[in-house]
């Protein structure tokens, strides 16, 4: 379905470049050779790169099929927005990065007065699937989330809920899955972030928060992990004794 998507997006743009220029000199292709290391691009002083993009898209097509969606396209007299949704449009065209930085910005920094606990959630589990990315992660430091996630997850933060908690350590122990760099940098701003995350587990399961009390345990595991001086200064402090005698 995707790749559907994608080439009909094309056939659109195909379409819209050929009302406006008065159609595009495409280069017929003979022969599939399978050995061909790359088709060559033509760059058109008007095109910004587009024509290349549909030289290559159709190159690499059936053209059976892109000529059926173009003749489908073509009857049914409709724009790219009005087959797609501007919804998908504006999402197409934006940059990643500026999504992420407007999220970690409007959640944990700013936290605006007329945001719900709900927006705010819902924020927090958009970001999760950014940080999933390990330069994502580590670019949630430089975007200046990384200290306020860690004071949301632990309650430090004023007035937030429970579920507010949990979606912060989903992120959290996300950004800190086998990211050594972003495991570093909470440790370097938060030496005592592990004890944290323990006396988190500890009063939530204490305070029968059960999905909060899952999310410290995914962090902890997520900060130990892969962090060999971590798990034994865990041990000799008595950290994993102590989690035996909880559970």
């Amino acid at each position: 379905m995707r790749t559907h998507y994608i080439l009909l997006l094309l056939v659109s743009l195909l379409a819209l470049c050929h009302a406006e220029t008065g159609g595009l000199q495409l280069v017929p292709v003979e022969g599939d050779e399978e050995e061909e290391s790359g088709v060559p691009l033509q760059q058109g002083k008007d095109s910004e790169g587009l024509e290349d993009l549909l030289h290559a898209s159709i190159r690499y097509s059936d053209p059976a099929r892109m000529k059926e969606l173009a003749e489908e396209y073509k009857k049914s007299g409709k724009t790219i927005a009005d087959v797609f949704g501007e919804d998908f449009i504006r999402d197409f065209m934006t940059d990643p990065a500026t999504v992420m930085q407007t999220i970690v910005t409007q959640v944990l920094v700013e936290r605006p007065v007329n945001q719900t606990a709900e927006q705010r959630v819902d924020l927090l589990e958009q970001l999760v699937d950014f940080v999933s990315q390990v330069d994502n992660a580590v670019n949630l430091n430089t975007m200046g989330g990384l200290r306020p996630l860690f004071h949301l997850f632990n309650g430090d933060e004023k007035n937030a809920t429970t579920e507010e908690r949990t979606a912060a350590g989903w992120v959290l122990g996300t950004a800190l899955s086998n990211n050594e760099a972003v495991q570093s940098t909470l440790l370097e701003e938060f030496p005592r972030a592990l004890d944290v995350m323990f006396k988190t587990l500890y009063d939530s399961v204490r305070s029968g928060e059960t999905p909060l009390a899952g999310k410290a345990s995914f962090c902890i595991s997520a900060l130990l992990r892969n962090n060999l001086n971590l798990q034994e200064t865990a041990g000799e402090g008595g950290r994993f004794k102590e989690l035996l005698n909880h559970f």
